[in-house]
């Protein structure tokens, strides 16, 4: 009888062991899972952000009135060169266009 107990109390001592052991790979997962996101949300904070502009919300009537305050601003002749500039940059290679650009700004 006395061995029957004992492997009793051993089998005992085995599942308790086996339970501490994943109880505490369990546990490290968790803290492995925190650990990454707390990371995450630093690096996000640490990370500048650049403002490029000011937003603003606008409505249609702001749209319209910026629209022509633009126009009114640029000559007719300037939007016909300057789309003029763009059909020919889009057919030209990179090369040739940079030698392009640069007789454009001698002549001008």
């Amino acid at each position: 009888m006395s061995d029957n107990t004992g492997k009793m109390r051993l089998q005992k001592l085995g599942n308790a062991a086996e339970k501490a052991f994943a109880q505490c790979a369990l546990l490290h997962d968790e803290n492995k899972l925190l650990f990454e996101q707390n990371n995450e949300a630093k690096s996000r904070v640490a990370a500048k952000s650049t403002v490029v502009g000011k937003a603003k919300v606008m409505s249609y009537e702001d749209i319209v009135n910026a629209q022509g305050s633009v126009t009114r601003k640029r000559p007719a002749l300037k939007v016909e060169v300057d789309k003029q500039a763009s059909v020919e940059a889009a057919r030209l290679p990179p090369k040739q266009l940079r030698s392009r650009a640069t007789v454009n700004q001698k002549t001008v």
